[in-house]
């Protein structure tokens, strides 16, 4: 069989393919948006709690809301409608949000490696992709559960796609929104630092600090200290529920050892960012040299 021959049967297999796995999608999720989701009812009740400036950061449903003050003010959009229609507001709205990040994935990915393939026109790039995303839990979990995931994709593409095209303000904006939905996007300066990208960082910092007061304006700030008087969720190493793909959770499932797990972790970042150093290093040495 020529290879061109398998090319064409497996572009005729792609299509029915993602169309079976796309109906099985849609039926499953109808199912699902007939109720609000747990962790959906919690960023909704908060949002309340917040419209009314009162505490967001308490027991409301069965979890308590773990996002910066900030996010608070894009969850207030929520409450607009009633729950259950808001969640499939929600839905749509991270679904689109997940094929645009997509979409700007793809092209400054084409445009480093002049890879036609990845072309964000390609439909033969588009079907597999979106089969895969389409049976992977996490990714179906959080499109209609409330999480910011797939805005935090949105928003760190844009700001390396902004940063390949030098539009260091811009894309310091964007890291600077996906540091105020979640916290963990910080690790990203780290990197901006190592390359020598102060410019970036220095505006990061600003943008964070005026959104952060912007929120304390319009929330109060007394959220801040609502916020900060939860237990600490990016220090707990023993969550280990079925659905969280971190690392903590995975050493949480593999050993219940709260101290090994918290070593262990701190032991793999600190590995980590002393390895990205030294290739970065090495990188900027070979582009001297070459």
């Amino acid at each position: 069989m020529s290879k061109l021959t398998l090319t064409r049967i497996i572009s005729f297999l792609v299509v029915p393919i993602f169309l079976l796995i796309t109906l099985q999608f849609i039926v499953s999720n109808i199912k699902l948006l007939r109720y609000p989701a747990q962790d959906f009812e919690v960023f909704y009740l908060s949002a309340q709690q917040a419209i009314q400036k009162q505490n967001p950061y308490l027991m409301l449903g069965k979890d308590i809301v773990r996002n910066p003050p900030p996010a608070l003010l894009f969850f207030t959009l929520l409450p607009l409608f009633p729950i259950q229609l808001s969640q499939i507001v929600w839905f749509i709205f991270s679904l689109i949000i997940f094929i645009i990040g997509s979409y700007f994935l793809f092209k400054t990915l084409a445009e480093l490696d002049k890879d036609k393939f990845l072309n964000p026109l390609n439909w033969k790039l588009w079907l597999p992709y979106l089969s895969l995303a389409f049976i992977f839990f996490p990714f179906r979990y959080n499109l209609g559960s409330g999480q910011v995931n797939n805005i935090l994709f949105l928003l760190i593409v844009l700001t390396f796609y902004l940063s390949v095209h030098k539009r260091w303000g811009l894309s310091a904006f964007s890291l600077a929104l996906a540091i105020v939905l979640k916290i963990t996007p910080i690790f990203l300066l780290y990197t901006l630092l190592i390359e020598k990208k102060v410019q970036i960082v220095l505006w990061t910092v600003v943008y964070v600090v005026v959104i952060g007061l912007i929120t304390g304006l319009i929330l109060d700030f007394r959220v801040y200290g609502n916020y900060l008087s939860i237990p600490g969720s990016f220090l707990d190493f023993g969550v280990l529920t079925y659905y969280n793909q971190s690392l903590a959770g995975f050493l949480a499932r593999v050993s219940n050892n709260f101290e090994l797990n918290k070593w262990l972790i701190l032991a793999i970042l600190t590995i980590t960012s002393i390895s990205l150093f030294f290739i970065q290093k090495r990188l900027a040495k070979s582009h001297l040299l070459s």
